[in-house]
Parts: structure tokens; C-alpha cells; sequence
């Protein structure tokens, strides 16, 4: 399963926000001790590009990863990701 999918069913479930920012994704990480299928731990930079690449506010783009969430700013200047509907 990738890491897109994790996020997507811990949303589904409200293991996380609908709403969430990168740094959700990272605590959620590490304190359900999520890994990849091999069980090595995500790279911080995975994490980053795999939002980032999904996100359809990084249009138009070389990237072929489906763009399945949009992104704002929060209140607190972080950028949040939810899945489009």
C-alpha cells in the first residue's frame, strides 16, 4: 500500500484531520508506526514530494502522479492538504 493510501484510510477512519498539514503526517508517522510494505521507515523527503505531487494546486506539471488533493494555508502559515471530493 503506498503512502498516499495510508493517509487516505487513517482520513476515512479520523486517525487524521480531514485537514491535514505535513507535519500531522509526520506525527501520525511516528506514533502508529507506519512504514513502507519492505517495513523501512518513510524518508522525510518521500513525505514531502508524495503531498506535493498530489497536490492539483502544482498544475501544470511534468509529474504523472494523480493529482487527488488540494492545499491551502492554515492560520498558522502552514499549508494543509485535504483528498478532493
Amino acid at each position: 500500500m503506498t503512502l498516499i493510501e495510508k493517509i487516505k484510510i487513517a482520513v476515512e477512519s479520523g486517525n487524521l484531520p480531514t485537514w491535514f498539514t505535513t507535519a500531522n503526517i509526520k506525527a501520525w508517522i511516528t506514533e502508529n508506526s507506519i512504514t513502507k510494505s519492505d517495513g523501512s521507515p518513510f524518508a522525510q523527503s518521500t513525505i514531502n514530494s508524495e503531498l506535493s505531487n498530489r497536490d492539483i494546486g502544482n498544475l501544470p506539471t511534468t509529474n504523472l502522479s494523480m493529482k487527488i488533493l488540494k492545499s491551502r494555508v492554515n492560520n498558522n502559515g502552514e499549508k494543509g492538504y485535504c483528498f478532493l471530493e
